[in-house]
């Protein structure tokens, strides 16, 4: 029922297909894509609820906007209450997450306070420094959270999780999968043949948390990519991406940016290039990203429900959280003019000879350079996230959708 999505590269590798599944007759391959066995009977659950079929996309965020009462909305950033800047203020715990640690101390917050029992997150395979192998953990404790705490950059199907029995349950993942859960708490409503089912996969999650998102590996994208430099991951004390590259830092505190012909497009998981219209997890109930506006170690929070904002308010209050104000209108002349000269119209990942060659020309995303503008000229504020945003909706969705549409390729519908 999904095969077409899958093999015309449009699968997000989210995983809520195989959950869906009354007759567990999906599993995965050994690239974290779904694979349809020959007991499948044909009962169109998976394709109802596929994020990448048909995402009732505005229908769902407005329906968030009226349940929570939102007071602030637009295109590039969603719907939200408050922006800011944050960080954990334990410098002890934070050493021990990836970047500002604000997403684990939300997480452990609401663990301890008893508003969640129980938390689907992102572990890892390996026990490294760095692991570029995801694997879905349920954590119910503080020290399981905090082992979920370091980034893993690759696809994660970690919707095939659900459901988590026992409790009251917060799910933290990427823009693809906000958008799994969402579409199937929206058909817990007005589903055709999937709304029993999403019921039962759904219908306990209390919290949905969102993490930005430029794009992500595919299965052993990281592997691949460190051995064009002679590196493994148990050579890394840490992997990241900073203002649109991706960088390798060794223990000695070497880093490793240039990773040859390709770039990490060559590593890229496809599905991501067709993921629009959230970098920022626009559906979620918070979002958490990593700042690249002061030095590394903050955060960008974006509260988009009344219960995030008062959690949040409750933590800034008893110091859990260190934060910093944006300012709304900083270099605001900048992006507009970016944004009026049509800088994200063009093809610069090549994604349209790769459909004829298999490969990617570009070696640096694009936004690279307009995001990284030197101190005198920075995008900051509000308008650096707006900034990426544009860049993710424009610059990859509008420009692969038009090179699929002349190829005849499947395109996910979206509303």
């Amino acid at each position: 029922m999904i095969k077409d999505v899958v093999d015309s590269g449009a699968c997000c590798s989210c995983g809520i297909c195989i959950a869906s599944c009354p007759e567990k007759a999906l599993e995965l391959d050994n690239s974290y894509l779904p694979r349809v066995l020959d007991s499948c009977t044909n009962c169109g659950i998976c394709r109802e609820i596929c994020p990448r079929v048909e995402m009732p996309f505005s229908e769902i965020a407005n329906l968030l906007k009226k349940e929570n009462k939102i007071q602030y909305g637009e295109e590039l950033l969603g719907n939200y209450n408050q922006i800011f800047l944050a960080r954990m203020s334990d410098s002890t715990l934070r050493e021990k997450t990836y970047c500002g640690g604000s997403t684990t101390a939300f997480l452990i917050y609401l663990l301890e306070k008893g508003l969640i029992d129980k938390a689907l997150l992102t572990g890892k395979e390996h026990d490294l420094s760095f692991c570029g192998h995801p694997k879905p953990v349920v954590a119910s404790s503080k020290e399981e959270i905090l082992a979920c705490a370091d980034t893993k950059p690759t696809a994660n199907p970690i919707l095939a999780k659900l459901p988590v029995e026992g409790g009251k349950i917060a799910f933290v993942g990427t823009p693809c999968h906000v958008q799994g859960i969402r579409k199937a708490q929206y058909l817990t409503k007005f589903g055709k043949v999937s709304k029993e089912r999403c019921k039962e996969l759904v219908g306990n999650i209390e919290f949905v948390i969102g993490l930005n998102c430029f794009f992500a590996f595919k299965k052993d994208g990281v592997d691949q990519m460190l051995s064009k430099v002679g590196l493994n991951e148990k050579d890394l004390k840490k992997f990241y991406n900073w203002k649109g590259k991706s960088v390798a830092l060794l223990p000695d505190g070497k880093k490793i940016e240039d990773f040859g012909e390709g770039g990490d497009f060559d590593s890229l998981n496809l599905g991501c290039l067709l993921c629009y219209p959230s970098y920022s997890a626009k559906l979620s109930d918070i979002t958490f990203g990593k700042c690249m506006i002061e030095e590394w170690g903050w955060n960008d929070v974006i509260s988009r429900s009344e219960k995030a904002d008062r959690i949040l308010r409750e933590m800034i209050e008893q110091k859990i959280l260190e934060v910093i104000p944006l300012n709304k209108d900083e270099r605001s002349e900048i992006l507009e003019g970016l944004l009026e000269a049509n800088v994200f119209k063009y093809d610069t990942i090549g994604y349209g000879e790769f459909l004829k060659t298999g490969k990617f020309n570009s070696t640096i995303p694009l936004g690279g350079s307009p995001m990284d503008r030197g101190s005198s000229g920075s995008i900051k504020g509000l308008n650096r996230l707006r900034l990426i945003q544009a860049v993710k909706r424009d610059s990859f969705y509008e420009i692969v959708k038009q090179e699929r549409e002349k190829a005849g390729m499947f395109i996910p519908e979206l509303k």
